[in-house]
């Protein structure tokens, strides 16, 4: 256990999230000045998708190691190696996956332009 006091651990914590925090809000405006509005306003949008997604996780975890009684001094570890089987079961479906074409209402295609939805009757519409 730290020497520190609770509220100091407390405040080196929101410092290093204020810190990590400001780092991606910089990177969006650099995105702006180099890419444009409309890529900063998208990087921006999933930036606040994941920032929430990540919140919902740790929600998650509190409620799977309360329920499944995981000691305190267990859950780092059990989280590390749910982390790892995560990346690795995503892997194969993901390696799969890559290159197929989806012929849904916004397809993915290398002839279409990527922020475009098709239209019925569009001259680009490879169909």
């Amino acid at each position: 256990m730290s020497t520190r006091s609770v509220g100091a651990e407390r405040v080196a914590h929101l410092t290093r999230v204020a810190f990590w925090i400001a780092v991606a809000l910089a990177f969006g405006v650099w995105g702006a000045v180099a890419k444009g509005a409309a890529a900063a306003a998208e990087y921006y949008a999933a930036y606040l998708l994941e920032f929430s997604l990540s919140v919902d996780n740790i929600f998650v975890s509190v409620i799977v190691f309360s329920e499944l009684h995981v000691p305190a001094e267990h859950q780092r570890r059990v989280l590390g190696w749910g982390i790892a089987g995560a990346l690795v079961f995503r892997r194969p479906p993901v390696a799969l996956l890559r290159g197929v074409r989806c012929d849904g209402p916004i397809a993915v295609s290398p002839t279409r332009p990527r922020n475009r939805a098709p239209v019925y009757g569009d001259e680009n519409d490879p169909e």
